[in-house]
């Protein structure tokens, strides 16, 4: 069926022009969101060549530090340099910085939304973008330093085992992540708001600030404590610990703010003035000194009158019984520092960026350094009982914590992709009315585009004196929620369940002779067989499943995945026999344990089905045998591939790796039973008669079918169903058809039907009386899906008509105006289907017909060949860009029309496509 519903500019009706406060309807609310989110997308992933740079070579950051990250949970947390005496190390060090650097945001929040300071509003998104950024930062190296990341669940109240409300750690947790959600919330709105052309309204908000800026001062102050209230760590008891964070946050925060607003206003068109670097600058001036201040005084008391509680800071500034680790880098840091404020005291250098700036990164790494190693490895040195063991990273956390950082400044760089040109005023809803002072709308975050359709002819080409203006028709069903969001969540499900057994890898013991690609091999078949129980989904029709997507997308998604699914399972024994090639012998079925034979089997099954499926009509294998064979061959390949794993201790030993697949086993041997026993008896227990078969031209009949004993069934013009003739639901028979009627509260179905296969050509000799099943409806390739557009154009092939009829027929009956245009591609003029139907409906609507033949005659006078972009760009009314089209038919046709439509520059948001060949 239809592809998701996407972005659909100028949709709007004519002549509405919202106010600030006029309320929006929830159709409305919908299909905005829907556009800021593909806007979004759109944003993040266009761009000149060097930001693909950038995000390139973070994300092969991020591939090394989760490479890293995937070492230390294979083999655990001695891969790093921490140990029972120095427990906390480069993450912690990180995790006390970033959460400085997120409450940091508050300097640039508190001014800009509490007193309406007009120069901090130039810098309030960036800074809640750095909030973000920090906060999931801050998360991320919770997490890794962990060890097991299966053991965080323990860090929420009430749930885990946390010691809560006592435990600082389970504050600590709940204050970051309500901080992270106030950032994320907060400048959503505004940013919305901006983008449907709505002004924010300041009760919805500002409290919320109000909030925000205790929490910003809540999350630092909860952190100190949480160093503070160790009783065995003398250097954190210091009642200044907790000032000396804010104050260190305080001066790092607005510096890195500095060096980011200045690289924008370099390099994008986002004008931030001097007078906001000039409060920056000063903000950070004040703090650094104050941060100096409080350093200062803590050295004195503690080396003034040296007592046993000094020696920690003896280590760090001076070092202890030869050992200096520390003393440079805490020297450093304080020498960076010194010069930094030193240039931001003097205020002719601060206001001059070529002192600034790097003044501005002297700073934040001298603060990283004296808050992060300065302040967390001295705490464990000595340790309690008086012992010296010194901590360095090993490489393991360096390329974690690269990765981590590279991960901040990924989304920070995404945050800020998709702000910036919201706050240009370069983005708005392309469901915002035109006016006169919003003449431009961009889709997809890419360049402007004038809005087209403000001024639409009141007749289309083919309209006469005589037709009625076009007027919007009854709004057809509204759909609750976003197809779009759905579909983004089904295929994060999806991936979810594919990767949930790589789970194994972490949990169970590793095996002798274990290593990465071992990994790699075993992880293939563990997600292969996943994906080999999904395909039973996939083909099950769960309409809500499959309401984003389509019946068709899904199907043709299923058949695609067969070829990945090969490639996981075949590389599964052939990288672990590369790694160890005595494994070949496994494959002797005389001489393999049972368990190897059955996993072999089982490939051996899913190559032969995937084969057989990929060839069928090659091979001429009937439509009933392959579909049973296939079922029977797909039980029997899962159930071989359960038994080879299940007995393989390494892995499955875990229990609750071994829960894990009884559950998966369970649930598919659940879906099996729905699919052919619990759906088959209820479309038995609903029965349909034949009330007629009669022939039509190009070798085709229509079927029509009438409720047995009951209601039928409601539907949208252009879904179909699957029919069983004259056989149960239980035997496999049915067969996908497209409705060719509109919906009927009487429940009767019409479907035209071609003779393409062995049923088909059998169709015209059921008679009326014989007993029919029809499971359905299915698809979203419908015009009630898109009630909103000034028109549609239909492109057909073949019986690809059906469904055109279909809806052609429910918009007569709407008594709907606006002009549509059909295009249909046949061989001959006496083998067009449903011919004398088109006609009809061409008189009670105001519809356009262009029939293309490939084989014409002397008298005919019309378009010939192919349907073509001449041909299109001959037919399709000037407010082409506006119109929403369907296209149906063969694959080749559907292919060649998606690329004739973009040439002629209709957006792929707009077209809607039927895949003709389910089977």
């Amino acid at each position: 069926m239809s592809r998701p519903e996407t972005l659909q500019p100028g949709s709007h009706p004519e002549g509405v022009d919202r106010a600030d406060t006029a309320p929006i309807g929830r159709h409305e609310t919908f299909m905005h969101l829907k556009a800021f989110f593909l806007t979004a997308v759109g944003s993040a992933t266009s761009g000149e060549r060097r930001y693909h740079l950038w995000m390139g070579a973070l994300t092969l950051v991020m591939l090394l530090g989760g490479y890293a990250y995937y070492v230390q949970l294979r083999d655990g947390l001695a891969v790093t340099g921490m140990t029972d005496h120095v427990s906390w190390g480069l993450y912690i060090s990180n995790f006390a910085f970033l959460v400085g650097l997120a409450a940091a945001a508050m300097m640039v929040v508190l001014p800009a939304y509490i007193f309406d300071d007009v120069d901090f509003g130039q810098a309030v998104l960036m800074a809640e973008g750095v909030a973000v950024s920090a906060l999931v930062m801050c998360l991320a190296f919770v997490v890794v330093d962990l060890g097991n990341p299966f053991a965080s669940w323990h860090l929420i109240p009430g749930v885990g085992l946390l010691n809560w409300p006592r435990s600082l750690l389970a504050w600590d947790v709940i204050v970051l992540n309500g901080y992270l959600a106030l950032n994320l919330a907060i400048p959503f709105y505004l940013l919305y708001s901006r983008f449907t052309g709505r002004k924010p309204e300041k009760g919805k908000y500002v409290p919320w600030i109000y909030i925000a800026v205790f929490w910003a001062v809540s999350i630092h102050l909860v952190t100190a404590f949480l160093f503070a209230g160790l009783p065995a760590r003398p250097f954190w008891h210091n009642a200044l610990l907790g000032p000396r964070f804010l104050a260190s946050a305080f001066a790092a925060g607005p510096a890195f703010m500095i060096l980011l607003l200045w690289f924008i206003r370099s390099n994008t068109e986002y004008e931030v003035g001097d007078s906001a670097f000039a409060k920056l600058a000063m903000i950070t001036a004040v703090a650094a000194q104050v941060n100096l201040i409080m350093l200062g005084s803590e050295v004195f008391t503690e080396f003034y009158f040296f007592t046993h509680h000094a020696v920690s800071a003896q280590y760090l500034f001076f070092g202890l019984d030869g050992h200096n680790a520390l003393v440079p880098w805490i020297w450093g840091a304080i020498i960076l520092n010194l010069g930094a404020t030193a240039v931001l005291t003097i205020h002719p250098l601060r206001r001059d960026p070529r002192w600034l700036m790097p003044a501005c990164l002297l700073l934040f790494l001298a603060i990283w350094t004296e808050k992060g190693m300065g302040m967390v490895i001295p705490g464990f040195v000595p340790s309690p009982l008086g012992e010296i063991v010194e901590y360095s990273p090993t490489w393991v956390e360096l390329a974690v914590t690269a990765g981590i950082w590279a991960m901040g400044l990924f989304i920070l760089t995404v945050l800020a992709r998709v702000a910036l040109p919201i706050e240009l005023g370069k983005v708005r809803s392309p469901y915002l009315a035109p006016s006169p002072d919003r003449s431009t709308s961009v889709v997809g975050g890419a360049t402007p585009v004038p809005i087209e359709g403000t001024e639409r002819p009141a007749t289309s080409p083919s309209s006469g004196p005589d037709r009625p203006a076009p007027r919007p028709p009854p709004p057809g069903p509204r759909k609750s929620s976003d197809p779009v969001i759905q579909g983004i969540l089904w295929l994060g499900v999806y991936l979810g369940l594919v990767l949930a057994p790589l789970a194994a890898l972490v949990i169970a013991p590793t095996p002798p002779g274990g290593g990465f690609w071992w990994d790699v091999a075993i992880g293939l078949g563990f997600s292969g067989l996943v994906m080999m129980g999904i395909q039973f989904f996939l083909t099950a029709r769960f309409r809500r499943a499959a309401a984003p997507f389509g019946i068709d997308i899904i199907y043709y998604f299923h058949r695609m995945l067969a070829y990945a699914l090969v490639a996981f399972v075949v590389g599964h024994p052939v990288i672990l026999i590369a790694i160890n090639p005595a494994l070949a012998s496994y494959l002797n079925p005389f001489t393999a344990p049972l368990e190897m034979t059955a996993g072999t089997a089982s490939l051996l099954l899913l190559l032969a089905l995937v084969g057989a499926s990929a060839f069928r009509k090659q091979l001429g294998i009937p439509y009933e045998w392959w579909r049973l064979t296939h079922l029977v061959a797909g039980i029997a390949a899962v159930a071989l591939a359960f038994a080879h794993i299940l007995p393989i201790a390494h892995y499955t030993g875990v229990p609750i790796i071994r829960g894990l697949w009884i559950v998966i086993g369970l649930t598919l041997a659940g879906v099996v039973l729905w699919v052919r026993v619990v759906r088959p008896w209820t479309l038995l227990r609903r029965p349909y008669r034949v009330a007629e078969v009669r022939p039509d031209r190009g070798e085709s009949w229509i079927l029509s079918l009438e409720p047995d004993g009951h209601t039928g069934f409601r539907f949208e013009p252009g879904q179909f169903a699957w029919v069983t003739l004259s056989a149960s639901p239980f035997a496999m028979r049915e067969h996908p058809f497209s409705f060719a009627s509109s919906p009927s509260p009487e429940g009767q179905l019409e479907f035209a039907i071609k003779e393409l296969g062995d049923f088909t050509r059998t169709v015209g000799r059921f008679t009326p009386g014989e007993v029919a099943y029809v499971d359905g409806p299915y698809g979203s390739f419908t015009v009630d899906r898109h009630p909103d557009a000034p028109g549609y154009v239909f492109l057909a092939g073949g019986i690809g008509i059906a469904p055109v009829v279909s809806m052609l027929r429910a918009l007569a009956e709407r008594g709907d105006t606006r002009p549509h245009v059909l295009l249909t591609a046949h061989s001959e003029w006496d083998r067009i289907p449903l011919r004398d139907e088109v006609q009809g409906l061409s008189e009670r609507l105001n519809l356009n017909v262009v029939h293309v033949l490939e084989k014409s005659s002397e008298e005919w006078t019309g378009e010939t060949g192919w349907i073509t972009p001449e041909v299109l760009d001959r037919h399709l009314p000037g407010n082409r860009s506006d119109l929403v089209y369907f296209v149906c038919g063969p694959v080749p046709m559907l292919r060649a029309m998606e690329r004739f439509l973009a040439e002629l520059g209709i957006p792929s948001s707009k077209v809607h496509s039927e895949l003709f060949d389910l089977v």
